[in-house]
């Protein structure tokens, strides 16, 4: 069948005019996300190209892209212009094959030390005052300090020079504070993990907000350019400490624009769900009178002991109730791909898809919305552990480095089948993301 070509449906998209196809089922959710030949994430680099840049997790596999300029990224660091030609394997291989390798124990170790010492410093700002308990809004004054304190054991991130610790803010971001733009609505440094959210929002969502796409373009070249600052401190001062994936991520990326796009980028991919899923667990918890039951069977599975002391416990006695509570209110809960061509979406009978069904049929320039919603809560159903059901809260199963796709004479070309259930962007720190 002929490739399309770079009309306008591909350059600027008509969301009036654009088809739009949902995709409910679990089976049709995979199929999408797995079958990036037919199925492109062309639109997600298209919009975050501009700011965060073109992080890999929004590339073709094949490198090929209906509007070929996409397949180029030309920016300005110093003062000078630069050209790269995107690669997807290239920059995505060591990075990805880093994240797949960090062990789920020390993740989880890592993410109840940092929820802890949160807690630990109201507890001690408590005491100095006399009083035996705190109060703290849950999202803004401890799950995102948390998520910056676990980025800093993972990344060394925010370091409070290029990056600083803060939650989301409405201020503008500006190079230098002035009467004009004074500190009550300016600022000059990115935040994290504040700054990560519009960015992912503005490229991954299927129709994000006007208010949405200004604060991603904002805030992903705040985030991009501390990304470049930061590696080029490090290359600089080589004696800085780094942490152990950093240390790696330098170790195999000679290219500084690559290797602060991947720091960047995975940090968009993580950051934003990390966030939405703590508080959608612990809604979940509180709503159905179940957090006091999961302290209690946490502290239990202990058996008298540490966390450090009894990992395995800790951790088999939280890992159900956090799949089943993810995959009730996943998050991101829907993401999107463009049809290239015209694609049957089969039908399904239980979580087999059959040839022999009709299915719906997809055209050139369609978005093709996937419900991860309802396809978790259907693989809940199917595992009521809710632990086989985790993987499409994830964009699929990650069982290898790389997957999805083959190479050929040096050059990536398909390789999937769109039953494999193994798509190429499936997150490659899946199977430790979740213990963070």
């Amino acid at each position: 069948m002929k490739d399309p070509t770079c009309s306008e449906v591909w350059q600027n998209p008509d969301w009036k005019k654009q088809n739009v196809l949902l995709c409910a089922g679990q089976p049709q959710v995979m199929q999408v996300l797995t079958d990036w030949n037919n199925f492109t994430s062309e639109e997600q680099l298209r919009r975050i190209k501009t700011n965060a840049g073109p992080i890999y997790v929004t590339q073709q596999p094949d490198n090929k892209y209906v509007c070929p300029e996409r397949g180029l990224y030309e920016y300005t660091v110093n003062g000078h212009n630069k050209t790269q030609e995107l690669n997807y394997h290239s920059e995505s291989f060591q990075t990805n094959k880093a994240l797949f390798s960090y062990p789920e124990d020390d993740a989880f170790l890592d993410g109840y030390k940092a929820g802890k010492k949160i807690l630990d410093n109201y507890r001690k700002n408590a005491e100095k005052i006399s009083h035996n308990y705190f109060k703290a809004e849950l999202r803004r004054e401890y799950f995102q300090p948390a998520i910056a304190e676990i980025w800093q054991t993972w990344y060394g991130l925010p370091d409070g020079k290029t990056l600083l610790p803060e939650s989301w803010s409405w201020k503008r971001i500006v190079d230098v504070i002035s009467q004009t733009d004074p500190a009550t609505v300016a600022r000059t440094h990115a935040v994290c993990p504040g700054d990560f959210m519009a960015p992912s929002r503005g490229s991954v969502f299927p129709r994000p907000s006007e208010a949405i796409r200004d604060f991603a373009q904002m805030h992903g070249k705040a985030i991009l350019k501390a990304g470049r600052e930061f590696v080029a401190l490090h290359r600089t001062n080589v004696n800085l400490p780094k942490t152990r994936l950093i240390a790696q991520l330098f170790k195999v990326t000679s290219d500084d624009e690559v290797l602060a796009r991947n720091i960047i980028g995975t940090m968009i991919g993580a950051i934003p769900p990390m966030d939405a899923n703590l508080r959608n667990i612990l809604f979940e918890w509180i709503d159905t009178g179940r957090l006091w039951r999961h302290q209690a069977a946490f502290k239990t599975a202990l058996k008298g002991k540490t966390v450090e002391g009894n990992l395995a416990g800790a951790m088999d006695s939280l890992r159900t109730p956090v799949s089943q509570a993810m995959c009730l209110r996943p998050a991101p809960d829907m993401l999107f791909r463009t049809a290239k061509r015209t694609t049957r979406i089969a039908r399904s009978k239980g979580n087999d898809i059959s040839s022999k069904l009709d299915g719906a049929w997809t055209h050139e320039g369609d978005m093709v919305l996937v419900s991860l919603v309802s396809a978790s809560q259907q693989s809940l159903h199917n595992d009521p552990t809710g632990r086989s059901g985790i993987d499409v809260i994830f964009g699929g199963k990650r069982v290898a480095v790389p997957q999805g796709y083959e190479l050929k004479d040096g050059k990536d070309k398909p390789g999937q089948n769109p039953n494999s259930n193994l798509p190429v962007h499936a997150c490659p720190a899946q199977k430790w993301l979740w213990a963070g």
